[in-house]
């Protein structure tokens, strides 16, 4: 269908408010989600810290600093301007992240970590695994990036830089989460070191989507939220680009551990599904991008004829008064040598 300019900048528009509130939203989860944390310290529940048995903790101060994460994110979505406070508590998740990797490259004894309710974090009743794990320090060193970068409110290069570290964020946290379908301890729990908890891992995605959609008008996003053919079109693929790969492998892994199948026969199916599932989204998309382009033609020709047509009946119009026209300047020519020999 096609839109006329106006109409394509109040859609625009419409989608923008709704990616800010999506941010603002992201901002809330997180926050809610650490502040359960904080309450599961506050009274040891297990479920609450560490989700399941064999999951590791979300450490006290992790949860702080998601906290303060996620006022930012709140507060950048509803004033739309940045803020002292904002500053602060973008800077303190810089804090944690950059003070955390520091304590594991140059050995310091500076336990960041252990400031909160440090009893539990290091007694006997706790599992291993309650500190900041590289992965964890490195994701909030991304993450204060990205906040004090959004805090600045420059755009341009400034929103380019807060989305790519909020994209590199997003890999961290994906890499963790696929660990955590896939029963791959490696993948959230580096070198022997902490693991990162799997809500810490779901924290860090929605931060890093939180500050990615807060900026949706620029940057990366600028092209998800556009009203472009190329916008429309990679909101369809990325999500299945993306999210089909995972669950496949995760339901191909989980076949093969109940023994339905071999693993070589697992891997077979799934590359015939691979290639079928993204033969079919290439073919939907060429269609729909030829859809657009017919129609952009035919309003073209409907354009054109219009034109035409009102073109044609202004001259058939205009005909009577051309032929008056030349009438008067005949007859001017005719009396024109009489008036001056009179």
């Amino acid at each position: 269908m096609y839109t006329t300019p106006s109409e394509a900048e109040v859609l625009a528009s419409r989608r923008l408010s709704r990616l800010k509130e999506a941010a603002r939203v992201c901002g809330l989860l997180i926050v809610v989600s650490a502040i359960a944390v904080l309450i599961g310290w506050i009274y040891e529940d297990d479920f609450l810290k560490r989700i399941s048995p064999s999951f590791g903790a979300m450490n006290p101060l992790t949860a702080l600093a998601f906290v303060a994460a996620g006022i930012v994110l709140c507060r950048f979505s509803e004033e739309g301007k940045g803020s002292l406070l904002g500053r602060a508590l973008a800077g303190f998740v810089l804090l944690v992240g950059v003070v955390k990797l520091l304590d594991y490259a140059l050995g310091w004894e500076f336990h960041i970590d252990e400031i909160l309710f440090r009893a539990q974090v290091l007694g006997n009743n706790v599992k291993a695994g309650n500190h900041l794990s590289p992965n964890t320090a490195a994701a909030f060193l991304l993450g204060g990036l990205a906040l004090a970068l959004l805090e600045s409110r420059r755009g341009g290069r400034f929103s380019a830089w807060a989305q790519g570290f909020s994209l590199a964020l997003l890999g961290i946290a994906t890499i963790s989460l696929i660990g955590y379908l896939y029963g791959q301890y490696s993948l959230y729990r580096l070198a022997g070191r902490s693991a990162m908890a799997l809500h810490t891992s779901l924290c860090f995605a929605l931060l890093a989507l939180g500050v990615m959609l807060a900026q949706a008008e620029g940057g990366m996003v600028r092209l998800l939220s556009g009203t472009t053919a190329g916008g429309s079109s990679a909101r369809r693929l990325l999500p299945v680009a993306v999210g089909l790969p995972i669950l496949l492998g995760a339901l191909r892994l989980w076949a093969a551990k109940g023994g339905w199948f071999s693993p070589e026969f697992g891997a077979a199916c799934l590359i015939i599904l691979f290639s079928t599932l993204f033969a079919f989204l290439t073919w939907r998309d060429a269609a729909t991008l030829d859809r657009i382009e017919r129609e952009r033609r035919e309003a073209e020709a409907r354009l054109k004829q219009a034109h035409e047509e009102i073109d044609l009946r202004l001259r058939t119009l205009a005909a009577p008064l051309y032929a008056e026209n030349e009438a008067l300047r005949a007859e001017i020519a005719r009396l024109k040598p009489l008036v001056k020999g009179g």
